[in-house]
């Protein structure tokens, strides 16, 4: 696991937020991003994800976005748990309209999952 800092910028290029994110890798870490900023996209315009001193490579989104399918169990409770420290700890943030919507489809995608997982386990008992 390593530290990635992930800052959500507005139009303006002025820091909205800065989330310290876990992720098994850049790749992962940037996924994270994408859906952090996209949850926030009605006051966030781009996102920015460094590595220590070093800045990695994700300009904006990208084209598809992962599915909380797509993203590990980790992954997905740090969207969710990074979502509500967003909602909680900037103004900005707090008024963001589609940030509220989308941690309320992140948990409930969530909790689809396990009980997708929970029904296809008791199918092979």
């Amino acid at each position: 696991m390593a530290r990635y800092r992930v800052y959500l910028r507005d139009r303006t290029g002025r820091v909205l937020a800065r989330e310290n994110v876990e992720a098994s890798d850049a790749d992962e870490a940037t996924d994270i991003a994408a859906i952090l900023c996209d949850a926030c996209s009605d006051v966030s315009a781009y996102f920015e994800v460094w590595d220590g001193n070093a800045k990695v490579p994700a300009a904006g989104l990208p084209v598809r976005l992962p599915d909380a399918f797509e993203l590990s169990d980790r992954a997905q409770q740090i969207v969710i748990d990074r979502e509500i420290a967003l909602q909680d700890s900037n103004r900005c943030l707090q008024e963001s309209k589609a940030l509220l919507k989308k941690l309320d489809e992140w948990i409930v995608s969530s909790k689809a999952i396990w009980s997708a997982i929970e029904a296809r386990t008791i199918e092979f008992r």
